[in-house]
């Protein structure tokens, strides 16, 4: 089974990089540049585990875990 992950950060260097290294390990990635663009991709299903940077501008990594969490409650 291929694990679906969401990559949250406003660092370009940062984003790329966590998300080169988790593809080479085998995990489909998809990456966004801020918690807007994330909650909208979390939204277009099929993510499994999201990773977000907690401080970004506008929607930050907490609120971010703060919309999912209640629509799943077991969400890693």
């Amino acid at each position: 089974m291929n694990f679906r992950l969401l990559v949250v950060d406003d660092e370009k260097n940062i984003r790329e990089g966590l998300a080169e290294s988790l593809k080479m390990d085998g995990y489909d990635v998809v990456c966004a540049v801020d918690g807007d663009e994330g909650w909208k991709r979390f939204c277009n299903g099929d993510i499994d585990l999201v990773i977000a940077d907690l401080k970004m501008p506008g929607l930050d990594g907490e609120e971010l875990m703060h919309r999912i969490l209640p629509r799943l409650p077991d969400f890693p």
